[in-house]
């Protein structure tokens, strides 16, 4: 079942999983939408370091800035440590992810991944990111779908495209991150 979703603090714990390379509006804009939905959202940065993606400090640094300067510390607990494999997905009443990162998740249903052990799913649908009915239809078959319309279709994978291409980025994110970022970006040549 999908659901569009609405109201205030419906879950009480919820886990979001998300890359931040870099962080971008449609990243605030998540974790904006779980903090209006979960009373608790632990943020798990991803630890795979592949070419082209900063480091996981450096991405779990700008997560942790952009939920401070909006004073809600008390609501995210960002972690930069560990395997996602090692999350109990029990403890949790909801995942919450960009419909890209579900097109992903959604090919791995046939295996046991605890992504599936959520009763939930609360996903940011954007622009040019649409979940495919085919993900959409897997998924439905374990979890109830909260859909929530994004802001923007802004993407890492765009803003990184563009400095590939040799342009200016430095607009395409928040000056806070620019600032964490910024002598970090040759990464995304790579």
């Amino acid at each position: 079942m999908d659901n569009q979703a609405s109201g205030k603090f419906q879950f009480e714990r919820g886990q979001a999983i998300v890359t931040f390379n870099p962080f971008h509006e449609s990243h605030g804009y998540l974790l904006q939408k779980s903090r209006e939905f979960c009373k608790l959202t632990d943020v798990y940065v991803g630890d795979r370091q592949v070419p082209g993606r900063l480091s996981r400090d450096i991405r779990a640094r700008t997560a942790q800035e952009f939920i401070d300067d909006n004073g809600w510390g008390n609501q995210f607990n960002v972690i930069s440590h560990g395997k996602r494999a090692d999350l109990d997905g029990n403890q949790y009443d909801v995942f919450i992810a960009g419909s890209d990162i579900l097109n992903l998740v959604s090919r791995k249903i046939s295996q046991e991944d605890y992504s599936f052990k959520f009763p939930n799913i609360l996903y940011i649908h954007r622009e040019g990111m649409v979940l495919t009915k085919d993900s959409k239809r897997e998924l439905e078959k374990y979890v109830n779908l909260i859909e929530v319309s994004g802001v923007s279709d802004i993407s890492g994978s765009k803003i990184r495209q563009a400095y590939r291409d040799g342009k200016d980025i430095s607009g395409m994110v928040s000056q806070n991150t620019w600032e964490i970022i910024k002598d970090h970006v040759y990464v995304f040549g790579d």
